[in-house]
């Protein structure tokens, strides 16, 4: 089993072509857990080393969790059927120091897939939730990557992965205050995206 214990997404790799204006931590480390309580167990970390997140406000919002094979994982997994998928995420600065683990989401566990070949094998977790925004906020936004306009005819911008930005809290672009409706999230081990977006207009 390869030692995965959480997905550290380093600032380069965030970039998208774009660069930095203003001092962004050197990496960020997401995590997941399988909690216990449910199953009279033990919480279960999770050795993540990739994720599929879509937080939205208007309808369900989902999680895809990506794992190295192991017998030992999947026997974890199923001795939780009850269990929350938590998503936690930490700032990792230069030298090394990291901040406290911060939750982004918790989800209801909805199903486990694997698949084993003679080259790669993977583990892959979905869940999914109703999303709450208790503490909408305004996030100031020095650093855009793109910015573009999707299908439904609203805008949506890639920024780093260093800003925490949930559906429905608002953001400054330049002099421009907008609603989010959606944040949409894919990291790895070679490339990591947050794409936020407004609702479509009317």
């Amino acid at each position: 089993m390869s030692d995965f214990s959480a997905l550290t997404v380093g600032y380069h790799l965030q970039v998208n072509g774009g660069g930095a204006t203003v001092p962004q931590p050197w990496a960020v480390r997401y995590s997941a857990e399988l909690t216990g309580s449910a199953d009279s167990t033990t919480d279960y970390a999770l050795p993540v080393y990739g994720l599929a997140l879509l937080l939205h406000s208007s309808r369900d919002s989902t999680a895809t969790v990506y794992l190295p094979w192991a017998s030992e994982i999947i026997s974890a997994i199923d001795a939780r059927p009850n269990g929350d998928l938590v998503i936690r995420k930490a700032w990792i600065y230069e030298g090394g120091t990291a901040g406290p683990d911060a939750d982004v989401a918790t989800f209801d566990l909805n199903d486990l897939n694997y698949s084993r070949g003679a080259e790669n094998s993977s583990i892959t977790l979905t869940g999914s939730t109703t999303f709450t925004n208790a503490a909408a906020k305004t996030n100031t936004i020095a650093d855009v990557f793109f910015e573009r306009k999707n299908s439904g005819g609203g805008r949506e911008w890639s920024i780093p992965l260093s800003y925490m930005v949930y559906p429905d809290d608002s953001v400054l672009i330049d002099t421009e205050t907008v609603s989010i409706e959606s944040v949409s999230i894919n990291a790895n081990e070679t490339q990591a995206t947050q794409i936020i977006t407004e609702p479509d207009p009317t």
